[in-house]
């Protein structure tokens, strides 16, 4: 609120000093005033005064400052409601430092956050590396100052930010299971930690500092990144890590993107540690747990590292995410998603209204003032739309993007006008009136001696209607479409052959000839490429699963597929303009492959990692013998222990 108002019905006529030294005299008397929150001028010629509401204040106080403004003409109050407070201090991002102690232990380590989280029950929680806990002999995390971190004062001499701790740590492993030494080649050896965060005060940020603003305490008001997907390692794109000693660095590529290195804790202790490398990208002792991001890709924290020395560039090694927080049972790093937006503010009624979100965000719209919620979801390329009211009118509306099961954009608000409806027919045209009641030709005064033997054509009915040929044209196919059932599956069912994901094409000719290319977007399986046949109906559905449920986390991450008919005639499928499905994929031109993808999660029925085989290859491959009902086996998708089966069939097991 801003208060103008002189303290009595005479206007003073006296300005206060703005500047610096004059000001500060004047209104030094109200320095014992508790309700005074803050003072300076506005650079117009007023001096400007914050305080807290009337209520909070005593008598003394507010008769000084209604003193003030009765003196001074050019006088501002601003009341706000509550004291103010360093926002920077309760805001966590990562690659911010923190301490971790334990009971019965006199030292102290010190390590960074890599990224902010999810435990499973959608609590917040923060992801770094596990042998921070010293192999769980330190439990406890507690910020410290970013001002008097190394990064900010290239000494080691820290200190403790809160007086509370962070939080707890509520699993860790550094090495294999129970903090062994693990080995290389085993996907169970990683290094990854989770702390619960339980101070109420702080607010996690799916961000990650740049290191620019440490001197003010505020990591949160220099940002490198927003973090919006969680992926494996890409060969050939930069990459970047943020932590407390060497603060932001990067590097140009990475130099392996799935592989296992001995990190050591001491001279003699090493554990075996799979995740990837950058020989180039600088790091040090606490920045263990950091950040390690490509673009807005969350990748993997800060395992272990070697100094430049000798010539020799710095190496730094992470752990990979992709692989290591199927470890956690359920944790998840927290990503921001932008609120969806509408493309258009005026529709026909019964039409669709369009807008745009991230790809594959669940979006759900809410109308103000009532009515039934709607959830759709966007395409691949943000794409969404809602079927509009028939209501007349503005109408508004509320909505909310959601990624993942805990990740929620801001609300957004937007209103459309819905109006009437056009014709979707077209108008027929106006038939030529009929030319004479009488169509034959009149004769003329001196007819011929031997007219025609058909002197007068017989009038059509309608003589302006052409005659229908003898075949008519045939009516255009509908618009192909992809669906992909699910978009998101976890391994356990990706595993298992009777559920797996279906991947649809309709809109083909019957009998066509389609094929299915499979792209997965991590290291542990190959590109596939498979070709089915369209049905009576112009659909062809692909079958596509795991066969190696002893190592399924090597099929953690996201699957591209593109579907598109081995030779196409152009005039196929011209002139359709069918809507698309729910749930599917707008098609394109005929001659345009459809695409979209799917993503295979970790969750706790999988079991990765067990019962592997000699060659680590895992369960043997099916073969096509073994589809039962499934239709004919095609090929396998297989790197090391990996295998996918592709088949081709109608519908899942059991589904209608």
């Amino acid at each position: 609120m801003l208060v103008t108002v002189p303290a009595s019905a005479t206007e003073p006529t006296k300005e206060a000093s703005t500047s610096v030294k004059a000001m500060s005299k004047q209104v030094q008397e109200f320095d014992g005033v508790e309700g005074i929150q803050a003072y300076g001028t506005d650079g117009e010629g007023n001096v400007v005064v914050v305080t807290l509401p009337e209520s909070e204040l005593d008598d003394e106080g507010i008769e000084k400052i209604e003193a003030f403004k009765g003196e001074y003409s050019n006088v501002e109050v601003i009341e706000i409601a509550k004291p103010l407070q360093a926002y920077a201090k309760n805001q966590l991002v990562g690659g911010a430092g923190y301490a971790v102690t334990g009971q019965g232990v006199e030292d102290a380590g010190l390590c960074s956050v890599g990224f902010t989280a999810w435990d499973p029950n959608g609590d917040p929680a923060v992801i770094t590396a596990g042998h921070c806990t010293g192999d769980d002999s330190m439990n406890l995390a507690t910020r410290t100052l970013p001002s008097l971190d190394t990064a900010f004062t290239g000494e080691d001499n820290p200190r403790l930010m809160d007086p509370a701790p962070m939080g707890a740590f509520a699993f860790s492993q550094f090495g294999g299971p129970g903090h062994s030494e693990g080995a290389k080649n085993d996907a169970n050896s990683t290094d990854i930690a989770v702390i619960d965060v339980d101070n109420p005060d702080l607010e996690l940020l799916p961000q990650v500092t740049d290191w620019s603003t440490a001197g003010d305490d505020d990591l949160a008001a220099g940002i490198e990144t927003t973090i919006t997907a969680v992926g494996a390692p890409q060969e050939g794109q930069p990459v970047s890590k943020s932590g407390r000693t060497t603060g932001l660095t990067h590097d140009d590529d990475l130099d392996i993107v799935d592989g296992w290195s001995r990190v050591g804790v001491s001279g003699t202790d090493y554990r075996w540690v799979r995740g990837f490398a950058a020989n180039g990208l600088e790091g040090a002792p606490g920045d263990s747990g950091g950040a390690i991001f490509q673009g807005s890709t969350a990748i993997g924290v800060v395992s272990g590292g070697t100094p430049a020395e000798g010539g020799n560039e710095s190496f730094l090694w992470g752990t990979s995410l992709v692989h290591a927080l199927p470890h956690t049972d359920g944790y998840t790093v927290a990503l921001f998603v932008e609120a969806p937006k509408v493309t258009t503010t005026e529709v026909e009624q019964g039409a669709r209204v369009p807008g745009t979100a991230p790809a594959g965000a669940e979006v759900t719209v809410t109308p103000v003032g009532g009515g039934e919620p709607i959830t759709v979801t966007a395409d691949d390329s943000g794409n969404w739309s809602f079927e509009a009211p028939q209501e007349l009118g503005e109408q508004e509306y509320t909505a909310v993007a959601r990624q993942g099961e805990y990740n929620v954009s801001d609300e957004a608000s937007f209103a459309i006008t819905v109006v009437e409806a056009s014709d979707d027919e077209p108008t027929p045209p106006t038939p030529e009136p009929d030319p004479t009641d009488d169509p034959a030709p009149t004769p003329t005064d001196d007819p011929s001696d031997e007219p025609t033997e058909d002197p007068s054509a017989t009038p059509t009915e309608d003589p302006t209607t052409p005659a229908p040929t003898d075949e008519p044209t045939e009516e255009a196919p509908a618009e192909r479409e992809l669906t992909i059932d699910p978009r998101r599956v976890s391994v356990s069912d990706f595993v298992n052959e009777d559920e797996g994901v279906n991947i649809t094409g309709t809109g083909y000719a019957p009998g066509q000839v389609v094929e299915l290319e499979v792209f997965p977007q991590n290291d542990s399986v190959n590109d596939f490429t498979l070709e089915g046949t369209a049905d009576e109906n112009g659909v062809v559905t692909f079958g596509v699963y795991g066969t190696n449920a002893a190592n399924a986390d090597v099929y953690l991450g996201t699957y591209e597929v593109r579907v598109a008919a081995a030779s196409d005639d152009d005039a196929a499928n011209a002139g359709s303009e069918a809507a698309p499905a729910a749930g599917a994929y707008a098609a394109g031109d005929a001659d345009e492959p459809l695409t979209g993808s799917f993503e295979v999660v970790a969750d706790e029925g999988a079991a990765p990692g067990e019962d592997e085989d000699e060659n680590g290859d895992g369960n043997l491959p099916r073969t096509g013998t073994e589809l039962t009902g499934l239709g004919v086996g095609a090929g396998l998708l297989v790197v090391g222990a990996a295998a996918v089966y592709v088949t081709t069939r109608r519908t899942k097991k059991g589904q209608a």
